[in-house]
């Protein structure tokens, strides 16, 4: 397939960047040899979606870790990409860095966020060549076995039974297990042994599930937070130079619906002083700016404050995102350090729209603490408050009634306080999910939820406040129905799948919803038992969910928990103030290499600042941010050109005289590139008292230039053409080069030299210079930049 993906990338999304497997802290492909087993770790979604979270990389930094095991990443392909694949016959699934097909691997590992993306895993087997019948996939060595894991793994029994679509289901998060569970698969691959073999050896496993026989196993629960620390930096502009920390595991709250908290105990805070330790590795390894906090509820962290101190000495932004209304409420010094930080967005859930459904919902949330955290919010004229809400299909009009009268609250103190804060309610039609008090409840017919849903939105609008559906009612009816099917069902779901050959993208229209429970049936009111061991006595749900229909909540969130809140605000506004002063920025000249074609120049920027504190530990802290790039005008631009440039990365004061002195001396450069390529190199730091001289762009393309030169007409530029030797020589004239585009233009063959001046555009000039056959094309011409 490289050969393909060479001619043909220019046809795929973003130009390809997607599938082109050069992210930074990814192996060299050279590795594949060393390493005697091939794992592929997919998501079935997008690269666009995976880019958002870290799971799928931090799968790879765990596999990567074992030096019998070379990982590689493979991701959904879009529409427009599957239609190409099945009519070139490519493989949907391939491996990114090896352009193997997903038949080549010894094991491929699905990892399934949300329970939608079930759907699409059967279809991405079948069109990569993978049959769907387990007996099949055993007698066949030439077939690698096939994983499943995620945060939704819990959810899959559709895929089960006899004839699993899936040869092994992990359930947990424990990252020992996991890596247990990859070590396994090595070695019995190194052993020669059988897949039968193997997989009975990896059953003895915590979280190890064989689907064929469907023995009780145990929840792999993490014992201790392993942290994304040194996984692949995917090509995603929003999160360049960001990272995330996992504060916690489980939530303190007894909330019926939350799946991932029942599943997740009992809470823990994981060790203030680790975390820390853990984020300073993460930045130099991954050249991070920004940390964001993972956790269900930041705010119920024990040593939140003195950790905030910590990350803020390291970092350039702390990024916080849901919390609870209660705990803001009762924690004011929190709240000032919210606000110290440039927190502007407070994002918090309520739930049911009436105390008597929150009591349902087992919320544990008073009125009193709601109010104050609501004004709170308002009061310090925060930029946007989003509050969530639960369609139970349980509202009444007695509850209409009191969330009218809390919506007209919220406006009145909203106008109060000067109109200042957008605020927003965001329904989500409730999951029933299994292991959880509501897998005992019936599931409400979709006219009854959509009913509701259009009652709190007129409630909402009409006070001129703002509204959104974060879940459709046809995307609720699927996933409802997954999360309560097994394996009885999966003849079902297949048949559904071959009639539409639907793929889950983002979106499930009501007509494909409609056809789906047409195939599947409505009756999933009992659900499905699943034989994990959560540690959660099936009673104690039972129980649970009957006091919550009665309106009873039970449980406590220990508002008073002790904290160590031992930093003072006054403490972190110095520390800010300190940064603000002692801040410097170094210049680099470097030359960017092709893997960071069509990116912002911040990638190469994140790469060189990584290479930077890998190389010299002591400056992992003086670190502060990609500052900008000598060719970069427009912020986040992705930019198709490679060469000399120069990166500018802000320091404190005292690291970057100390980053001067040391690049002073030859072998550290080189010692700086030994990590920064393949993605740049790094000649020296730049002075900014030599002016450059000139710039010149080289453009090398496959395809022949376009001997009209409609670029140098579209802006009405005169020249003259001579030859010499076989070279062309293009020359503007006076009067044209007061335009400020270029002054010269040399053709040798294929090759073109432009002599640039101020308002060159060198994408725009590949476009409209060479003859391609279609569009998009012109990425394939490879442009590189020389500064004299």
């Amino acid at each position: 397939m490289n050969k393909w993906f060479t001619e043909n990338y220019h046809r795929l999304s973003y130009g390809g960047i997607w599938a082109r497997g050069e992210e930074i802290n990814t192996l060299p492909l050279s590795e594949m040899a060393n390493r005697p087993m091939s794992l592929l770790i997919v998501r079935p979604s997008s690269y666009a979606d995976v880019a958002n979270s870290f799971t799928h990389q931090y799968l790879y930094q765990l596999a990567a870790s074992n030096n019998n095991i070379f990982p590689d990443l493979a991701y959904l392909p879009s529409a427009v990409e599957r239609k190409i694949f099945e009519k070139e016959n490519i493989s949907w699934v391939f491996g990114t860095k090896s352009k193997k097909a997903m038949s080549e691997f010894f094991a491929v590992a699905f990892s399934l966020s949300i329970v939608q993306e079930i759907i699409n895993l059967p279809q991405m087997l079948r069109h990569s060549g993978i049959p769907l019948d387990k007996q099949e996939r055993m007698k066949r060595d030439d077939l690698p076995l096939i994983i499943l894991g995620g945060a939704s793994a819990l959810w899959t029994p559709i895929l089960w039974g006899e004839n699993s679509l899936v040869d092994l289901v992990f359930v947990g998060d424990d990252p020992a297990t996991i890596e247990k569970l990859f070590a396994g698969l090595a070695q019995g691959k190194m052993e020669r042994k059988s897949k039968d073999t193997i997989l009975e050896q990896l059953a003895c496993l915590p979280g190890v599930i064989l689907p064929d026989v469907l023995r009780p196993v145990r929840y792999a629960l993490a014992k201790s937070a392993l942290q994304y620390e040194r996984g692949p930096v995917l090509y995603n502009q929003e999160s360049m130079g960001e990272g995330h920390l996992k504060i916690s595991s489980g939530c303190r709250g007894f909330c019926s619906f939350c799946a991932e908290s029942w599943e997740k105990r009992p809470y823990k805070d994981y060790e203030c002083s680790s975390l820390l330790a853990s984020a300073k590795r993460a930045k130099a390894n991954m050249g991070l700016e920004r940390i964001d906090l993972f956790s269900f509820s930041f705010n119920m962290y024990k040593e939140l404050q003195p950790l905030l101190f910590g990350l803020l000495a390291l970092f350039k932004a702390i990024g916080l995102k849901s919390e609870r209304f209660d705990y803001l409420a009762l924690d004011l010094g929190l709240w000032d350090t919210q606000k110290l930080l440039g927190k502007s967005i407070i994002s918090c859930g309520l739930e049911g729209i009436s105390p008597r459904l929150r009591r349902f919902l087992n919320k544990n949330l008073t009125e009193e603490l709601l109010r104050k955290g609501i004004e709170l919010v308002l009061r310090d004229g925060q930029r946007e408050l989003k509050i969530f809400l639960l369609a139970t299909g349980r509202e009444e009009e007695a509850d209409y009634v009191e969330f009218e009268e809390f919506v007209e609250l919220v406006r009145k103190k909203r106008e109060q306080y000067g109109d200042k804060t957008r605020v927003i309610f965001s329904i989500t039609p409730l999951v029933r999910f299994p292991f959880t008090p509501l897998a005992f409840d019936h599931i409400p017919q979709i006219n009854t939820l959509e009913k509701s849903i259009q009652r709190v939105e007129k409630i909402v609008v009409q006070s001129g406040l703002e509204f959104r559906l974060s879940m459709s009612l046809a995307e609720w009816s699927v996933s409802q129905t997954l999360v309560r099917a097994n394996w009885k069902h999966q003849d079902k779901l297949l048949a559904f799948l071959k009639a539409s050959e639907f793929v889950y993208d983002n979106e499930i229209s009501t007509i494909i919803s409609k056809k789906f429970i047409d195939f599947m049936g409505q009756d999933f009111s009992e659900g499905v038992e699943i034989p994990v061991d959560l540690g959660l006595k099936n009673n104690f749900l039972k129980e649970t969910f009957l006091k919550n229909s009665n309106y009873v909540e039970i449980g406590s969130l220990a508002l008073n928990i002790e904290k160590k809140d031992n930093v003072r605000n006054e403490a972190i506004r110095n520390l800010l103030r300190q940064k603000r002063e002692t801040q410097m920025v170094v210049d680099f000249y470097v030359k960017i290499g092709p893997s960071c074609l069509g990116l912002p120049k911040k990638y190469a920027g994140q790469a060189l600042a990584r290479a930077i504190m890998l190389s010299f530990p002591e400056l992992v802290e003086s670190y502060y941010f990609f500052s900008g790039s000598s060719v970069e005008a427009t912020k986040g631009k992705n930019y198709w050109v490679c060469g000399d440039d120069i990166l500018s990365l802000a320091f404190e004061r005292e690291g970057a005289g100390k980053l001067r002195e040391l690049l002073a001396h030859p072998d550290n450069v080189e010692k700086i590139n030994g990590h920064f390529l393949p993605h740049g190199e790094l000649i020296s730091s730049f002075n900014n008292s030599l002016a450059l001289k000139s710039v010149k762009y080289l453009f090398d393309s496959p395809f022949v230039i376009n001997d009209d030169w409609p670029y140098l007409k579209e802006r009405g530029l005169r020249f003259t053409l001579s030859k010499k030797e076989g070279i062309t020589y293009l020359e503007l004239a006076k009067d044209s080069l007061k335009k400020k585009y270029l002054s010269r233009v040399v053709i040798t063959g294929k090759k073109v030299e432009v002599s640039a001046l101020e308002k060159f555009e060198p994408e725009e000039f590949a476009q409209g210079s060479f003859k391609y056959t279609v569009r998009g094309e012109w990425v394939r011409t490879l442009i590189s930049r020389t500064l004299t």
